[in-house]
């Protein structure tokens, strides 16, 4: 699936405090940054706490703005759908 910056925060909002309440979280791990063009590219290990499955494609695309500060243009992770069973 792919969102837009606006779809993907309006979605992250609502689904927020179901995650929060079922302790839905993930933990980062063998982090690398590196430069790319105007900006940076972070690459991880993602463990998902609550699916109990890690993510091995996981990375985000940050380009700082006018300001100074960064702002993420991508964003890509890979889930696995919990099983019926």
């Amino acid at each position: 699936m792919s969102f837009t910056g606006a779809q993907w925060k309006q979605l992250v909002q609502k689904i927020m405090p179901l995650a929060k309440a079922n302790n839905d979280k993930n933990t980062f791990s063998e982090i690398r940054i590196s430069k790319v063009e105007s900006g940076y590219k972070i690459k991880a290990k993602r463990y998902s706490d609550r699916k109990c499955y890690m993510d091995t494609g996981y990375y985000m695309i940050l380009k700082r703005q006018e300001g100074g500060e960064l702002a993420i243009l991508e964003e890509y992770m890979e889930t696995k759908p919990l099983s019926n069973y």
